[in-house]
């Protein structure tokens, strides 16, 4: 549920796409989201679904194993993965590490297809700082355990996010997460995440020195994300979605009134009701 105009993305961009999305969504028996953060954006497109269920997805303990990190090792080893585009805010994160890399000894890994065809690799030459990143590109799903392991800290600077797996992945593998208040990460934030508002690129680089100056409180931030991630781990996500679809295919077990949104398609009353969205809809 985005819509980022300035970028051209989001699928609540488009006057078409936001009615099917608002009519699917209200009239869905049983509506799943990623995050507490995707639940409030709902009411934000007025959306009222408080039976909405969050169910974020989970990350294979065995193969994110946790490890402790010292945060006491120079240089300080700042990670990010995703693919390079404007949504990521990639330019956001260039500049938090800047600030931070002239605090302190440190090295950023980018983890990425790029599609923005060597504009960050320009931006880092830029601010001075292009000897201490390392641009991997694309690597495979198997690789990025290893990645997890060398680093101290995942920096994630996206526009929004509806969850980010990788912010699972990063607290499995006990790696502190700071990043832009938007999906899991504005879930967790200060029980296993630290936040700040999209675009800060200023508070992103605080964040990640006040833990320096306190490692303490890195090896509690780093102990509350992989509690959090030991209990949504994958088998818990696919339990969770097991019992939904229990419930679904039992009628005994059904709310009152069920009745499978399938089986209630009636076309005249759908047509009817796209009308009305049409004649209702936002303004915005």
């Amino acid at each position: 549920l985005v819509s980022l105009r300035s970028l051209r993305y989001g699928n609540m961009l488009k006057p078409s796409s936001r009615i099917v999305t608002r009519w699917i969504c209200r009239n869905a028996t049983f509506l799943t989201v990623l995050t507490h953060f995707q639940r409030q954006q709902l009411a934000q497109w007025d959306i009222e679904r408080p039976d909405s269920i969050v169910i974020p997805y989970g990350t294979p303990a065995s193969q994110f194993p946790f490890s402790r990190k010292e945060i006491q090792q120079r240089p300080i080893r700042l990670l990010h993965i995703g693919n390079l585009n404007p949504v990521k805010d990639q330019i956001t994160l260039l500049r938090a590490f800047a600030l931070i890399a002239h605090q302190v000894d440190a090295r950023l890994r980018i983890v990425g297809e790029d599609h923005m065809d060597g504009a960050l690799q320009e931006k880092a030459r830029s601010l001075n700082i292009e000897d201490k990143i390392e641009f991997y590109g694309y690597v495979q799903y198997r690789e990025l355990p290893a990645h997890y392991s060398w680093a101290h800290f995942l920096l994630h600077s996206s526009l929004h996010e509806a969850q980010a797996v990788v912010i699972s992945e990063a607290l499995s593998s006990g790696v502190v997460v700071v990043g832009t208040n938007v999906g899991l990460i504005a879930d967790l934030d200060g029980r296993g995440t630290t936040a700040v508002p999209v675009g800060d690129y200023s508070g992103l680089a605080a964040k990640v020195l006040q833990f320096l100056e306190k490692p303490e409180s890195y090896l509690e931030q780093a102990e509350l994300g992989k509690a959090w991630a030991d209990k949504h781990d994958i088998a818990w996500t696919v339990n969770e979605f097991s019992e939904l679809y229990q419930r679904l295919s039992a009628d005994m077990h059904a709310p009152a009134g069920f009745q499978p949104l399938r089986d209630s398609l009636d076309p005249r009353k759908v047509s009817s009701e796209l009308t009305k969205e049409v004649l209702t809809r936002d303004r915005s």
